[in-house]
């Protein structure tokens, strides 16, 4: 096998093998710490997308100072606003 067509296969390879693995999972419920960070956190629900909700939604759960998970939390923002105003597991899980 030339060194090139294992240059496009492996790729291919790594990528059915993770989606094998990776892929039951993105219709399996929220689980672990996405209770309190995701569905119980009214702040990351954001309905309007603008600046003041977008910071509330980093700023949830911790203070003005210092967001412990800000980015994420702002991720799970986008990812509710995104998905139709729902807390969709497989959006979710997918991003």
């Amino acid at each position: 096998m030339n060194h090139r067509l294992i240059l496009l296969f492996l790729p291919a390879v790594l990528g059915v093998g993770v989606f094998g693995v990776y892929g039951p999972g993105l219709e399996g419920p929220f689980v672990f710490d996405d209770h309190p960070n995701i569905v119980g956190n009214q702040l990351v629900a954001v309905d309007v997308l603008d600046g003041e909700n977008l910071r509330d939604a980093a700023f949830s759960l911790g203070n003005r100072h210092y967001p412990d998970r800000g980015l994420a939390r702002l991720s799970f923002a986008l990812n509710y606003y995104f998905a139709g105003e729902r807390f969709d597991r497989f959006a979710f899980k997918l991003t």
